[in-house]
């Protein structure tokens, strides 16, 4: 697309936007999925945050995107056929989103208008329908800038099918030597998984050596160090923080050399991360590393040996809490998995030191389990695992 096509189609949308001010009686405003500022009529709010910020930075912040969570407004747009009515009691203006799709019916983007001049009407709803259906087209006829930006990139797919061309070895040359394969998961923030280039939006600016895409629902990121074991705080510091946040999900696979190995790290990442939120402890970013062991044990889980790794203590201290309606071997796992750290197994459990102690001393009396016992904590912590799988 030249750029004379690309500012026609720009010309376009905005001629939309004004004969849709002189229906609407209110100002306008157009943002993609990432909440980008696309175009705007010139009749603004001037006492209105949220415009004001918008039309200042040319997006909103994550903060406000978090307060559009909080205040229900993206469930309620992404549960909308095409308008929704926007109202929450911290805001002085009511608003009315619109959506516009693609010619695969994908939503590229949403007009919201701010009832600052004149309430709402039902004609309002009607004519904004019909504007996101002028957008549409002219969407659907690939002249708006905005398209490549907002759908997921097709050389994600050349790297899973191992596809070499030039794109794949250019992308190489500016990596690191060690390279990692993260999936990110975003549902327990925002169920309705619209809005998937925002959060690849936001990471990419959180950290932007790395590469982001979207694929299946999740955040795919390509991560390069000089480093063959990659380290949270040091690689991740920033979007460590934002994970922890806002419930963001990721698992990470193991260190590679190069992008012909992409798929099998990418299926590493998402066993961690499907392997972490199953058994999660309070983290937000799992190494597949970690969980090395586990992904064995479900590759070979028909195999009829695989119950002999098992110490049969576990299973005796689990038919004692089902009689007698204790909780001894979830506080054992938890005891191993924090280390054998007293302080941690008591916040982790809820468990007061005293209890803990009477805990370790009853291990000990009725099982023979001696909790300083490196060699058997091992033993039983592979119990659990194989449990676990069968």
């Amino acid at each position: 697309m030249t750029q004379d096509s690309t500012a026609k189609a720009e010309h376009a949308a905005q001629s939309i936007l004004n004969t849709a001010y002189k229906l609407l009686g209110n100002p306008i405003v157009m943002i993609d999925t990432s909440y980008n500022l696309l175009a705007r009529t010139e009749n603004t709010v001037s006492d209105d945050p949220l415009c004001n910020e918008l039309v200042g930075n040319g997006r909103f912040t994550h903060e406000t995107v978090d307060f559009f969570n909080t205040a229900g407004f993206i469930q309620a747009v992404a549960g909308s056929d095409v308008v929704a009515l926007l109202v929450c009691d911290s805001l002085k203006y009511d608003r009315a989103c619109a959506k516009f799709f693609d010619r695969d019916g994908v939503q590229l983007g949403s007009i919201v208008v701010v009832a600052c001049y004149r309430p709402f009407e039902p004609q309002d709803f009607v004519n904004m329908a019909l504007t996101c259906e002028m957008i549409s087209e002219v969407v659907r006829r690939d002249e708006f800038r905005m398209t490549e930006r907002v759908l997921s990139e097709s050389i994600i797919d050349d790297l899973l099918n191992a596809r070499e061309d030039g794109r794949i070895a250019a992308l190489r040359a500016e990596l690191k030597p060690y390279i990692y394969v993260a999936v990110a998961d975003v549902s327990e923030y925002e169920h309705t998984l619209s809005h998937l280039a925002y959060f690849r939006d936001v990471f990419s600016r959180l950290q932007r050596e790395y590469r982001y895409f979207i694929h299946l629902n999740n955040i795919v990121m390509l991560i390069s160090t000089d480093h063959d074991l990659i380290n949270i705080n040091r690689d991740l510091t920033e979007l460590s923080g934002f994970f922890a946040r806002y419930r963001v999900f990721a698992g990470i696979s193991s260190a590679f050399a190069e992008l012909a190995s992409f798929r099998e790290r990418y299926t590493q990442a998402l066993d961690a991360l499907n392997h972490g939120m199953e058994h999660n402890s309070g983290q937000h970013i799992f190494k597949y590393d970690t969980f090395r062991v586990d992904s064995y044990l479900n590759a070979v889980k028909d195999s009829a040996q695989l119950r002999e790794l098992c110490n049969p203590v576990v299973a005796r201290i689990m038919e004692d809490d089902a009689a007698h309606g204790t909780r001894n071997a979830d506080t054992l796992r938890a005891y191993i998995t924090c280390g054998g750290n007293d302080a941690l197994t008591c916040d982790r459990t809820g468990l007061a030191p005293e209890e803990l102690s009477a805990w370790r001393r009853e291990m000990e009396l009725r099982y023979d389990i001696d909790c300083d016992d490196g060699n058997l904590l091992f033993s039983l912590l592979a119990s659990y695992k194989v449990t676990d799988c069968l």
